[in-house]
């Protein structure tokens, strides 16, 4: 925007700007606040499948991948490391994760898997409880507190009845890894469980760390913008905008001449 001295540019221009500029900020600082969102979106959103040794998890990760990505045995502790599949729910990228069963392990190999299986739990998107006919869960469980957390029995083939406080453990799908009863409606779960976790999120961040430069570039511009609002400065105010809507535009793609050039004599040796 230019401002020429002869311009009739109202007076009270800063204090007109000041309330739009206000939210707008506000707005910005919102995007860079949480950037899990954003990254959520780039890496896919993590449901993992806990529970104790041989109830199922790695069934039910190859039925709901429809193929053999992890190993099956009648061994109780087979799984010792996370395996992941890349599942597409609703248009949203989603991890599920099969982790070794919980339990005090005195292999030391299984004892690593565990102590990764519990990391996994606590840094998950979603966990999904899983025990078979028996009805017994991990001590972990009991401590999650996790009210979007999904509980499931697996193994629906071989009968048997859950006996457990329902409000500990709220079992919300009956399921066979084996002869697939139950896998569709499990899906629609956690489809619903992604699904709403987003939609109750306006904020979704932003995804990579140079877009999260560029808004906080932008949020300085606008800052510096508001504290020229209240001058007669209207050339610093519309070119702290300027540089605020340019930082913007980076993220699209958008880069002038001077960011080549100065990409140019910043990383290579120019003149020999």
């Amino acid at each position: 925007v230019d401002f020429v001295d002869e311009s009739d540019v109202p007076e009270d221009l800063g204090k007109t700007l000041s309330g739009p500029l206000e939210e707008l900020l506000e707005d910005v600082q919102r995007h860079v606040a949480d950037p899990h969102g954003g990254e959520v979106l780039r890496q896919g959103f993590r449901v993992v499948l806990a529970g104790l040794p041989n109830v199922g998890k790695s069934s039910l990760l190859n039925a709901l991948a429809r193929r053999d990505a992890a190993i099956v045995t009648e061994t109780a502790g087979t799984t010792r490391d996370i395996v992941e599949v890349f599942l597409d729910l609703a248009g949203y990228p989603v991890v599920l994760c099969d982790t070794a069963g919980l339990r005090g392990a005195e292999d030391e190999v299984e004892r690593i898997g565990v102590e990764r299986a519990e990391k996994a739990v606590k840094q998950a998107d979603l966990v999904v409880w899983v025990c078979d006919e028996r009805g017994e869960w991990p001590e972990e469980a009991a401590h999650d507190t996790d009210s979007d957390a999904i509980w499931i029995r697996n193994k629906d083939d071989l009968g048997g009845s859950i006996e457990s406080d329902s409000e500990r453990y709220p079992v919300s799908a009956i399921v066979s890894a084996s002869s697939g009863a139950g896998l569709t409606e499990l899906l629609v779960q956690i489809q619903d469980a992604v699904v709403s976790r987003f939609e109750l999120t306006e904020n979704l961040g932003v995804a990579r760390q140079r877009h999260a430069e560029c808004v906080r570039a932008c949020a300085l511009h606008i800052t510096a913008a508001l504290e020229l609002s209240g001058q007669q400065d209207a050339e610093l105010l519309a070119e702290e905008l300027r540089l605020a809507a340019r930082a913007l535009a980076r993220i699209g793609g958008r880069i002038d001449v001077e960011d080549v050039l100065d990409r140019i004599f910043g990383e290579f040796c120019i003149g020999k």
